[in-house]
């Protein structure tokens, strides 16, 4: 079947995967702008008098089916994903307007300015070089995924508080929540091996990922002045930065020096970013320094 057929086949069947308890829920799909002004189809199953109904999108699941993944797998865990949402301990909607009850919730993540006018027309932003800044409600997180709610301007008008000093708590439970995990190349693959490899020897110069301990939006600790001090540490402050994804970046130590090299690193990212990374997480393709006279970032090339 086709991608509109799954959609359809996906909403009128759905309640035969689920408990009694979902009977009478509401079955809807509709479309999402997400990162990148990319447009996601999200399954929502509606509880009467429930207090949040959570998105689960559907795109990455037709990709499965294409893949050749049974049509009854993918029902079943769309109906394990909806259960274990009633698991989580999401707040009142009424809490999400009440600054104090979600102050040490709220997350920052970066994406790109350019590719998202759309996206970013109602939210409260912060501009880094060609970079935004968006805020977010972190409502649950675990191995099976996220529940997120995206701050917009009139939450922000609610809240009573500017977009600067929004900004200040997010890089505030940001360095006391997200663990930073630098690590070098071999070390990253490694850990995707699961130790069944042995020492990597990379060549010259040596490349670093940057990331938290949750590997979502890991990007956003290019905003957060210690780890880039702890990184500088380790390296050197003489690097650039290349946007893997919102959710990494890799640094590369500035053993190149002329603009020919330079341009090499843009294209390698503009390749990455065109065939290995998906449209909504992109970040871009440039290629960055960091200024630790101001701790800001700064766009190479």
């Amino acid at each position: 079947m086709n991608y509109e057929e799954f959609k359809e086949s996906v909403k009128d069947h759905i309640l035969e995967y689920l408990p009694e308890s979902y009977t009478d829920a509401e079955v809807m799909i509709h479309s999402v702008v997400k990162n990148n002004s990319v447009h996601l189809d999200g399954l929502t199953v509606r509880i009467p008098n429930s207090n949040i109904s959570p998105n689960i999108y559907l795109n990455q699941y037709f990709r499965d089916y294409e893949d050749g993944r049974d049509f009854e797998e993918i029902m079943h865990e769309l109906a394990s994903v909806r259960i274990r949402s009633d698991n989580a301990e999401f707040p009142m909607v009424s809490d999400l307007t009440c600054l104090e009850k979600i102050k040490d919730k709220i997350q920052a993540k970066l994406v790109n300015k350019a590719r998202n006018g759309e996206y970013l027309a109602d939210k409260p932003f912060t501009e880094i070089a060609d970079l935004a800044v968006i805020y977010y409600i972190e409502l649950d997180r675990s191995e099976h995924g996220s529940a997120n709610v995206v701050i917009t301007n009139n939450m922000l008008d609610i809240f009573g508080i500017t977009v600067s000093e929004l900004h200040a708590i997010a890089l505030e439970n940001m360095h006391h929540h997200k663990e930073a995990r630098f690590l070098t190349m071999a070390e990253v693959l490694k850990e995707l091996m699961h130790d069944s490899i042995g020492d990597l020897d990379f060549a010259e110069p040596p490349l670093y990922v940057l990331t938290n301990s949750d590997k979502v939006n890991g990007a956003a600790l290019l905003l957060d002045a210690e780890t880039m001090d702890h990184v500088s540490e380790r390296i050197g402050q003489n690097f650039y930065i290349l946007p893997s994804s919102i959710h990494e970046t890799i640094f590369v130590p500035a053993s190149i020096t002329d603009s020919q090299d330079l341009s090499s690193l843009v294209e390698m990212v503009v390749q990455v970013n065109g065939s290995e990374v998906q449209p909504e997480e992109v970040l871009s393709d440039h290629v960055y320094r960091y200024d630790y006279s101001t701790h800001s970032l700064e766009i190479a090339a």
